[in-house]
């Protein structure tokens, strides 16, 4: 879902299913952004986040169905640029990728 709302949008948009495969999408290519879930097999979101920021500076949003203030300082110490909680608004979601990508006239 989360890709056709992106694509919708204009964005491209490297999908995949795991945290090492984000890895090495990062490694493989020109990355922009990474939208991350905290709840993911083997490597969570949050460790997945921390070994991106051994590599790269690249902002990352943290998605996530947890909430609360502990979750959201945890990804803040784990060099998290954005923190959404689901459910979550499209437009939330939008507005939140388009000033981490440069404020309200960056394009897709």
């Amino acid at each position: 879902m989360l890709s056709v709302v992106l694509e919708r949008a204009g964005y491209e948009v490297v999908a995949v299913g795991s945290g090492q495969e984000c890895l090495d999408a990062l490694a493989d290519g020109a990355i922009d952004l990474v939208v991350l879930d905290v709840e993911m097999p083997s490597l969570d979101g949050w460790d997945t986040l921390s070994a991106i920021r051994a590599i790269s500076t690249v902002p990352v949003m943290l998605v996530t169905a947890l909430s609360g203030d502990d979750h959201r300082a945890r990804s803040t110490e784990r060099g998290a640029d954005a923190f959404v909680s689901k459910p979550f608004l499209n437009r939330e979601l939008l507005l939140t990728i388009r000033g981490l990508l440069g404020g309200p006239d960056a394009a897709p």
